[in-house]
């Protein structure tokens, strides 16, 4: 699903849709009409296109010694719950019983500026 499928089913322009998600103004009859569309069609906008378009990645990155622990899986998965609310994203790195000095040093994620 697109901005361009929402905004047809929603019967407005693609420009509206991206006010709406981007939290701009759009009158209160199209606002509605969009949420509706939205709402029915289970839209949720990517990031990874959202990265691409601003050049800006909202990415967390989570350090743990390993990850077959509950705990570990449990806050892993708390923390990436609490960023999907923010619209952000979590990059997981697991050090396999390494400590952080003998951990190679990784860049992991990147975007161009």
């Amino acid at each position: 699903m697109t901005i361009r499928e929402i905004a047809q089913l929603a019967g407005v322009s693609n420009a509206a849709v991206s006010r709406y998600l981007n939290g701009g103004y759009v009158s209160g009859e199209k606002k509605e009409r969009i949420k509706k569309v939205i709402q029915e069609t289970g839209y949720q906008p990517s990031m990874q296109a959202r990265t691409l378009r601003t050049k800006k990645a909202c990415l967390v990155g989570v350090v743990v010694p390993k990850i077959n622990s509950e705990s570990i899986s449990r806050v892993t998965e708390g923390v990436g719950q609490v960023l999907s609310e923010r619209r952000a994203e979590r990059l997981i790195s697991v050090l396999h019983g390494k400590t952080r000095r003998q951990a190679p040093q990784e860049r992991t994620a990147s975007v161009p500026a």
